[in-house]
């Protein structure tokens, strides 16, 4: 009897994964403080795999408060309203690494939304976009030149401040709110007596009878 034997086909061995060690954010420093970001802006944040010969490159992006700023899985980050936001990062293999990102969203109002004359009644005040009119009637005897507005706005700050006495005899005061972002909006203010009306009605009579 002859016997046969087939050499034993060698199975090549798979090549070994190479897990994520580290993820790390391009051109930001998680150790600087915040990345900052308004209302309505968008940022692309990049993100370096080391090693860069991992075998799964796929990364999970999320947001611990997506009410404030959302992400989607390309990085991309959205600010949606006023706060913090913490920016999470993890590697889809089984070393789970991970990073995050501290995001603040700041506000862009700068708005004044109302306009009042402490201890005084009568007036009449109009909010217009890029002004204010205060009108009082005729023969008030408010004193223009000492008057100090009490002033509520939407920024972090208002130049001059509330309740802080202007001089509005004859002249327009410029008052300017800054958003928390930097951005600034400014009113140019009138604050006036009414003139007297020339043209009212001094008799009325009907048929020769008063």
């Amino acid at each position: 009897l002859v016997s046969c034997s087939k050499d034993r086909e060698e199975v090549p061995d798979e090549p070994e994964e190479v897990l994520v060690e580290s993820l790390e954010f391009s051109g930001i420093d998680p150790d600087q403080g915040a990345a900052t970001l308004s209302v309505g802006d968008s940022l692309k944040l990049v993100v370096a795999i080391v090693p860069s010969n991992a075998s799964n490159k796929k990364v999970v992006w999320g947001s611990a408060s997506p009410e404030v700023a959302e992400v989607d899985q390309d990085g991309t980050v959205r600010a949606l309203s006023p706060g913090e936001a913490i920016i999470t990062l993890r590697a889809d293999d089984a070393s789970k690494a991970g990073a995050e990102i501290n995001l603040r969203v700041l506000n862009t109002t700068n708005a004044i939304t109302s306009f009042e004359i402490k201890d005084r009644q009568g007036y009449r005040t109009e909010i217009y976009a890029d002004s204010i009119t205060v009108t009082f009637p005729a023969g008030s005897d408010v004193d223009l030149g000492k008057l100090s507005p009490e002033i509520v706005h939407t920024g972090k700050s208002i130049d001059p401040a509330s309740g802080v006495e202007q001089d509005f005899e004859n002249k327009m005061v410029v008052y300017t709110v800054t958003a928390e972002d930097g951005q600034t909006h400014s009113y140019e203010v009138n604050i006036r007596r009414t003139l007297k009306s020339t043209n009212s009605i001094t008799s009325f009579k009907v048929n020769g009878n008063a």
